[in-house]
C-alpha cells in the first residue's frame, strides 16, 4: 500500500481521493485544519514514524469564500516548509486552471510537478510512475515548454519523474513571435484561386523559415532544448520516445496567450536540417483561465481501443458566413476514409448526415444519448467533412442542409459540448482548419482530454489517408503520440511534395501522455 498525505481545507474532495485511489492501492490521508505549514509538516513528521510517504498533494484551490491568491500564498507556504523535510518524496500540486505564476513557482523546487486534472488514476500514475520500472532504464522522455506572455519555462521528465533543475527565459520584448503570430494568422499553404485550389507560392520556405525562427526564440540554437533533446536521447536511446509538448499558459484571468496562431509545433532542428516533428512526437497544450471553462476536464486513459463513431457529413454548397459568402465542394474522399478506419475497428459505427435528413438533430441525439448495450461510450468521435474559421474567428463544421447546395453550420462550441455529455476521451476532425486556436479552445473547454486537426486546409484524399494511419496505430494498442507521430510519418513518405504533413496537430490537455 502506497501513502499519500493530501493537503487541503476540502473534506469532501479529500474523501472523493480517498475513495477512488483505494482502486489503485493508495491509502490516502488528510493533513487535519486548514492548508497550514506548520499543522501539515507536524503531520508529516508524526506519519513518518508509521512509514514514509511516497508523495504530498498540494491544493492550491481556493475554500469557499477565500480569495484564490491567498488559497496559493498557502499552498506555497505549503511547499515551501515541506521541502527541507521531504527529501526525495513526490510532491504534486492541484490546480484546475494552473496559471504562469504557479507553474514558475513550482520549477523552483525539485520532483514537483502540477496535475492537469484530479482524477485518481492521474494521482496515482504520477505517485508509481518512479517505481514501476526500477532498474531499468527510462521507457519514455518529456520535454514541456511552457510558453508566457513573457517568458519560457524547459522542463524534462524522465518516465513522470522530472531531472535537471527546469530552465527559464525571459523574452519580453522579443519580437519574433510577434511576427509570426501577425504573419499566421489568416496564412495557409493552399489558397483558392478561380475555383482551383493550388499552393501558395514558397510554402516550404514560408514553413522552414518559421520553424527556424521558432527554435531561435525558443532557446534551440542556444543550446537549451537542443541539449535537452540530446539528454533525452541518450537516456531513452531513440527520438521516437521524446516527446515535445508546448503548453500555452495564460497570462491573466481575462487575457488569452499572445502567441496562439504561432505554428510551435514546426520547431525546426538547424543540425539535422529538419522539422523536429520528423524525429520525435510533438504536440501542444492549452493551459485555460479559470472562468473559461464550461465543464471539468476528463482523465485520460492510456490506450485508445474502443468504441469509434465517424460522423460523415457529406456537405456542399455556399453560405453567408461573417465576413463573406464560402462555398463548399463535395468531398470525394469521405467513402474511403470510413474504410479506412472500418479496416483498423471492425466495430466502427458511422453516422450519415445527408441533405434533407435534419443533420443537426440527428448529430445532437447521437451524441447526448444514454450509454446502453446498443449506444457504447463513444470513446473516439471522428467528424468528417468540411470546417471553417469565419471572419470574426468563430469555427464552425458544416453539415448538410435542407435541400441540395444548401449547408448548415454547426459553432464548434456546440459540438464540444456534445462531445463532453458523450464522455469522449480523443475528437478526430478530419476538416480544413478545424486545429484553428478557436477550435482548441472550445474543445479544450469543454473538457476534451485529446483533439486531432488539421491547422491548414490539406488535400482531402491524403487527409483521408493520414487519419487511417492514426486509427490502424491506435487499434494496434499504440499510445496516442506515438500513433500521431507514425501517421505524420507515413503521410510524409508516401505524399513528400505536399504541405499534409504539417498540417495536423495534436492536443493533450493530460499531464501523462507519453505511455508507450
Amino acid at each position: 500500500m502506497i501513502r499519500l498525505l493530501v493537503v487541503s481545507p476540502d473534506a469532501k474532495w479529500v474523501e472523493y481521493l480517498q475513495i477512488g485511489l483505494e482502486a489503485f492501492d493508495i491509502e490516502a490521508e488528510c493533513a487535519p485544519g486548514l492548508r497550514s505549514a506548520g499543522q501539515m509538516v507536524d503531520s508529516f513528521r508524526s506519519a513518518l514514524k508509521i512509514e514514509p510517504f511516497a508523495g504530498v498533494l498540494i491544493s492550491a484551490l481556493a475554500a469557499p469564500g477565500q480569495n484564490p491568491s491567498d488559497a496559493l500564498l498557502e499552498a506555497v507556504d505549503v511547499l515551501d516548509a515541506l521541502r527541507p523535510i521531504a527529501n526525495g518524496v513526490r510532491v504534486l500540486l492541484w490546480s484546475a486552471y494552473p496559471s504562469e505564476r504557479l507553474s514558475s513557482i513550482a520549477s523552483r523546487f525539485p520532483n514537483t510537478a502540477i496535475l492537469a486534472n484530479d482524477a485518481p488514476e492521474t494521482v496515482a500514475a504520477h505517485l508509481k510512475s518512479s517505481s514501476l520500472h526500477q532498474g531499468a532504464g527510462p521507457r519514455t522522455a518529456r520535454i514541456e515548454l511552457q510558453v508566457g506572455a513573457a517568458n519560457i519555462r524547459t522542463e524534462i521528465i524522465l518516465d513522470g519523474q522530472p531531472v535537471i533543475v527546469p530552465s527559464s527565459r525571459d523574452w519580453s520584448g522579443r519580437y519574433k513571435l510577434s511576427q509570426l503570430e501577425d504573419r499566421f494568422l489568416d496564412w495557409s499553404p493552399l489558397k483558392h484561386e478561380r475555383d482551383e485550389l493550388r499552393y501558395t507560392d514558397d510554402w516550404l520556405g514560408v514553413l522552414k523559415a518559421a520553424g527556424e525562427d521558432i527554435s531561435y526564440e525558443t532557446e534551440y540554437a542556444g543550446k537549451t532544448v537542443s541539449d535537452a533533446i540530446s539528454y533525452c536521447l541518450d537516456q531513452v536511446g531513440t527520438h521516437d520516445r521524446i516527446h515535445v509538448r508546448f503548453s500555452l499558459m495564460s497570462p491573466g484571468a481575462a487575457a488569452t496567450n499572445p502567441f496562439v496562431h504561432v505554428p510551435f509545433e514546426l520547431l525546426y532542428d538547424p543540425g539535422k536540417k529538419d522539422f523536429v516533428r520528423w524525429l520525435a512526437p510533438i504536440a501542444r497544450r492549452d493551459c485555460l483561465n479559470p472562468g473559461s471553462r464550461t465543464a471539468t476536464a476528463l482523465p485520460n486513459i492510456e490506450r485508445l481501443t474502443g468504441h469509434t463513431l465517424f460522423v460523415k457529413s457529406d456537405a456542399s454548397g455556399g453560405y453567408e458566413f461573417p465576413g463573406g459568402e464560402r462555398m463548399f465542394d463535395p468531398l470525394q474522399a469521405l467513402g474511403a476514409e470510413f474504410e479506412a478506419l472500418a479496416r483498423s475497428r471492425a466495430d466502427a459505427e458511422e453516422l450519415v448526415l445527408t441533405v434533407g435528413g435534419s443533420a443537426l438533430m440527428q448529430l445532437q441525439e447521437r451524441l447526448t444519448s444514454a450509454q446502453s448495450a446498443k449506444s457504447p461510450t463513444l470513446q473516439i468521435i471522428h467528424f468528417g467533412g468540411h470546417s471553417i474559421r469565419a471572419g470574426d474567428g468563430t469555427v464552425y463544421l458544416i453539415l448538410p442542409g435542407t435541400v441540395d447546395g444548401e449547408v448548415l453550420p454547426l459553432r464548434m462550441s456546440e459540438f464540444a459540448a456534445w462531445c463532453r455529455q458523450a464522455r469522449t476521451q480523443l475528437v478526430i476532425l478530419s476538416s480544413c482548419e478545424s486545429s484553428a486556436p478557436e477550435s482548441v479552445f472550445r474543445l479544450s473547454q469543454a473538457g476534451m482530454p485529446a483533439v486531432i486537426g488539421f491547422r491548414w486546409e490539406v488535400n482531402d484524399l491524403e487527409a483521408a489517408f493520414f487519419t487511417g494511419q492514426v486509427h490502424a496505430e491506435l487499434a494496434k494498442g499504440s499510445s496516442l503520440a506515438r500513433a500521431f507521430h507514425a501517421a505524420l510519418r507515413a503521410v510524409r513518405n508516401t505524399y513528400p511534395d505536399t504541405p499534409t504533413f504539417v498540417s495536423p496537430m495534436l492536443v493533450v490537455q493530460d499531464e501523462e501522455w507519453t505511455t508507450i
